[in-house]
């Protein structure tokens, strides 16, 4: 996709462009500053996470997974 120019008005808002927004499919962001500009990232949503946690615990009950020993163990810790 293109880059565009934004404007922001008198209280410092823009309008993220429609096509832009539907393309990333997100309506939270996380806004940071990098290198003297702007850098937004889509915020993962709750169902989102919801839908990893369930995918996690699938995964777990499937094939098992470490006790805190065998983690320290792994890890050197």
């Amino acid at each position: 996709m293109e880059p565009k120019i934004l404007t922001t008005n008198d209280r410092g808002q823009l309008t993220l462009p429609k096509d832009m927004r539907d393309e990333v499919g997100a309506r939270v962001f996380i806004c940071s500053l990098e290198d003297g500009g702007f850098v937004l990232k889509p915020m993962q949503t709750r169902e989102e996470f919801w839908d990893e946690c369930d995918a996690a615990f699938e995964d777990w009950k499937k094939h098992g997974g470490y006790t805190l020993e065998e983690m320290k163990k792994r890890h050197n810790l």
